[in-house]
């Protein structure tokens, strides 16, 4: 008997210890909240969905929040059994009915799957010297990010300033963008630039180099400037992509559920190197920082005419450092916030798209991202449609 009462307190206290340092890996605090199992513990952002205090055991994101460490609060304990207040579909999941999807389209995750297909016989990236740039980013390797995707303005394809924006390719026709990222100094966006690091086109390069024009811009119907809410648009190409090493599309990420979203992510962009800086001729990637949503509203309380209802979780990702060394810029907009995918090699998931931000590279203001979730049966319904 005094052997199990031993082994039970070293059990917790090791819990706690390793729950302590995950919180200041991850500068997230785990509530305790005394509920019981069963009851309501939080309130869900989407219709369908309740959080519920549920046994580890029977919660299905249990595992993916320690991996994402987007830690679930506690409920109680039974003995050494937690129970975490869990995100739970209520009665379309209960009784099983399957979400319907339209004969003609084919869903994120699929397109993901057959993509993926494209990676099998392709080499991965050598690994190579990185160099550092500013706003704490460094230069991409050679097809590290082979679906980013280089807005141009101008009436042809051979002024480097007339690129202005990014994007992630999604499909063979299809690229994903911010919806501001439509027009740029009065001029719209023409040209998609795909399978380059340099933003100037020059003899090394320019066989890598594929220009699509641009013949399409669907935008958010919800987009409505000056407000800044729902920030995303599809531009479509005038020929199919032909995919290589150097040119892939990129998965999107289907989870709705805030709470899931991993706290470090990749953002990709040919934006300005510091606030009143020059833009960069490579491209760039930066390692960021998920702010909380309470920390993010914090950083903008004082613009109510273009964010009437604030930073809102379910439709938007604030992203920074923690110490205010890192950030995208001027011009990254439109590019994709990013991480690894955790299925098929080579492959990265889009969580959000480059939206807006107040200054580069500062600790108080992170960048806010539109979340690629919230719009993904938009997306589908346009980009991956047989039709």
């Amino acid at each position: 008997m005094g052997n199990n009462i031993y082994l039970k307190v070293l059990f917790f206290c090791i819990t706690l210890i390793v729950s302590c340092i995950f919180n200041i890996s991850s500068q997230q605090v785990v509530k305790n909240l005394g509920l019981n199992e069963g009851q309501i513990c939080r309130k869900a952002i989407r219709p369908d969905q309740e959080y519920v205090c549920t046994s580890i055991n029977d919660c299905k994101v249990f595992k993916q929040s320690l991996k994402t460490r987007n830690y679930l609060d506690i409920c109680k304990f039974v003995g050494l059994q937690p129970i975490v207040c869990c995100p739970v579909k209520n009665y379309k999941e209960l009784i099983e009915i399957p979400e319907i999807k339209k004969e003609n389209q084919i869903s994120a995750d699929e397109k993901c799957y057959q993509y993926s297909r494209i990676n099998e016989k392709s080499k991965l990236p050598e690994e190579g010297v990185f160099y550092p740039a500013a706003v704490g980013g460094i230069e991409a390797e050679k097809q590290e990010f082979p679906h980013m995707a280089l807005l141009g303005y101008g009436e042809t394809t051979t002024n480097g300033d007339d690129w202005r924006c990014g994007g992630s390719l999604i499909s063979e026709r299809w690229i994903l963008t911010a919806a501001h990222c439509q027009e740029s100094s009065g001029m719209k966006a023409r040209w998609a630039r795909l399978g380059v690091l340099e933003r100037v086109v020059n003899e090394d390069n320019a066989v890598h180099r594929k220009d699509y024009r641009i013949v399409e811009h669907v935008i958010h119907p919800e987009y409505t400037p000056p407000s800044l809410y729902n920030d995303i648009a599809l531009f479509r190409l005038e020929r199919d992509v032909v995919f290589s090493e150097d040119v892939r599309p990129i998965c999107l990420n289907t989870e709705t559920d805030p709470s899931l979203t991993p706290l470090k992510q990749i953002a990709t962009g040919w934006g300005r190197i510091s606030t009143a800086g020059p833009t960069s001729d490579n491209l760039l990637k930066v390692d960021l920082d998920i702010f909380s949503i309470n920390q993010c509203n914090e950083s903008y309380i004082s613009n109510t005419h273009q964010l009437q209802f604030g930073i809102l979780p379910d439709r938007m990702i604030c992203a920074g450092s923690f110490d205010g060394e890192k950030d995208t810029c001027s011009g990254d907009s439109g590019g994709p916030l990013q991480i690894k995918n955790a299925e098929y090699t080579g492959m990265y998931t889009q969580y959000g798209v480059t939206s807006f931000g107040k200054f580069c590279a500062d600790k108080d203001t992170p960048g806010i991202y539109t979340r690629v979730a919230k719009y993904i049966s938009w997306i589908e319904d346009i980009a991956f449609s047989t039709n």
